[in-house]
C-alpha cells in the first residue's frame, strides 16, 4: 500500500545512519543501514500521524535546537556528515 512520499535528512557516522522527516526535525533516529534507517524513519511517521506521539512546541524546538548547536558546535570530531534530502515510500 502506498500512502505517498516524505523527504528525510540523513547522514551516516561511522557505521550508523542517522536521520529525521524533514517536517519533523525533532526526531532524530538511526539505522545500522540506510534501509534499517528508513524504516525507523517510517515507524516514527506513523506514529505522529497516528498521534501516538506529538510534535513539539516552537519554544520547546528553539531549546532543541539550541542545545543541538552547543553539541555541534563543541563535537567537531565528526569529519564529514552529508545531508541528502530523499523521499521514501510508504
Amino acid at each position: 500500500m502506498n500512502y505517498g512520499k516524505t523527504k528525510f535528512i540523513y547522514w551516516q557516522d561511522g557505521d550508523s545512519f542517522l536521520g529525521y522527516l524533514e517536517e519533523y526535525p525533532d526526531y532524530i533516529t538511526q539505522g545500522k543501514s540506510l534501509e534499517d534507517l528508513k524504516e525507523h524513519l517510517k515507524d516514527i511517521h506513523k506514529d505522529i500521524t497516528d498521534l501516538k506521539i506529538f510534535p513539539v512546541s516552537d519554544a520547546e524546538q528553539k531549546d532543541i535546537e539550541s542545545i543541538l548547536k552547543k553539541r555541534t558546535d563543541a563535537d567537531k570530531k565528526i569529519s564529514r556528515t552529508e545531508k541528502i534530502k530523499l523521499e521514501i515510500s510508504r
